[in-house]
């Protein structure tokens, strides 16, 4: 089951997005100080159902939107958004844009925090990435980067779209034929281009892997996570004015290898760190973290909290503002949906979700 976890500032909530037995999407959701709820969002806005494949949920505040995108069993790209207040509404954005259908790849949503725009990326059957993107009070639209660029086409599924606001970019990230991971990236008023970052760094080529792409707030980077062939964490990262470089985080760290390609990266704005996140062949989730001026470190999550383990399944990480937590979320051996939260003054916990489901009054996110 795959899960995409992420924060809605101007909700107040954290949410997780998933996918249900049923073919519904389904959202989790908690405000401060509130119990988690459930949301079946299929049922709520009588939108198709996803393929259970690819969709991604995220934030949009120039919108003052939550959504998530996904690939319906039509092979359509359907939004799903609600604003404060307000019922869920959904798009069949294929139809609306005319765009190529998505292959078998995943599927990045995200907010240009420069550009005021949403945007959705995803590889087509013709092997391009595809670019929609919509700004406040203008009709979607779309872009084949692939053409636009010249870039290599994408070799695999990896895919990662996301904002870097301190480079005033977006930037799509995945890996080519030859293992290695291509940057496409674009600022206001400029053209897209692109960079092969393994050939720029000199980096190991991916392996069978995820990829997280994603900004830091407090080093003031861009990252891109992935697991090479020797079952090593490396990351790629750059700062304005600076060249790209590497750095292999499982020898850096001593920390246990992936045991699988589940793996998350997220930026914590509230305790400053940036932070990786995968599962070891004992099936418990590992963190790699570091702050600014201070060497990375590991912990063993489920060693700490006690939390039950998972093997072979995806996990998610996020950061929730208003709560100044950050987590990670998976569906643990035994189908229950699992968090593992800290924030910045206590101690990891675990906590079961589906045990606090109730009903959600329709037209209320949050």
């Amino acid at each position: 089951m795959n899960l995409s976890g992420y924060d809605w500032p101007q909700g107040g909530t954290k949410q997780i997005a998933y996918v249900d037995g049923q073919s519904h999407m389904m959202e989790l959701f908690v405000g401060f100080g509130d119990l988690w709820q459930s949301a079946d969002l299929t049922v709520l806005t009588g939108a198709p159902p996803p393929d259970g494949s690819a969709f991604a949920g995220y934030a949009w505040s120039a919108g003052g939107t939550k959504q998530v995108a996904y690939r319906d069993q039509k092979s359509h790209i359907i939004e799903l958004f609600v604003a404060r207040d307000s019922p869920w509404q959904w798009v069949d954005l294929t139809a609306l844009t005319g765009a190529p259908p998505p292959g078998d790849s995943a599927l990045a949503g995200y907010a240009w925090s420069a550009g005021g725009t949403k945007q959705v990326a995803y590889v087509d059957d013709q092997g391009h990435v595809i670019e929609l993107f919509v700004a406040r009070g203008s009709p979607w639209q779309w872009v084949d980067l692939t053409t636009l660029t010249g870039a290599p086409p994408p070799g695999g599924p990896a895919l990662a779209g996301y904002d870097w606001p301190n480079g005033q970019t977006k930037q799509v990230a995945y890996v080519d034929d030859q293992g290695h991971v291509i940057e496409l990236f674009v600022a206001r008023g400029s053209p897209w281009q692109w960079v092969d970052l393994t050939t720029l760094t000199g980096a190991p080529p991916l392996g069978d892997s995820a990829l997280a792409g994603y900004a830091w707030s407090a080093g003031g980077t861009k990252q891109v996570a992935y697991r090479d062939q020797k079952s090593h964490i490396i990351e790629l990262f750059v700062a304005r004015g600076s060249p790209w470089r590497w750095v292999d985080l499982t020898v850096l760290t001593g920390a246990p290898p992936p045991g699988g390609p589940a793996l998350a990266g997220y930026d914590w704005p509230n305790g400053q760190t940036k932070q990786v996140a995968y599962v070891d062949d004992q099936g418990h989730v590992i963190e790699l973290f570091v702050a600014r001026g201070s060497p990375w470190q590991w912990v063993d999550l489920t060693a700490l909290t006690g939390a039950p383990l998972l093997h072979q399944k995806p996990l998610t990480g996020y950061a929730w503002v208003w709560g100044a937590t950050k987590q990670v979320a998976y569906v643990d051996d035994h189908g229950h949906m699992i968090e593992l939260h800290v924030g910045l003054s206590d101690q990891w916990r675990c906590s079961i979700l589906k045990a606090f489901k109730r009903r959600e009054a329709p037209g209320k996110p949050g």
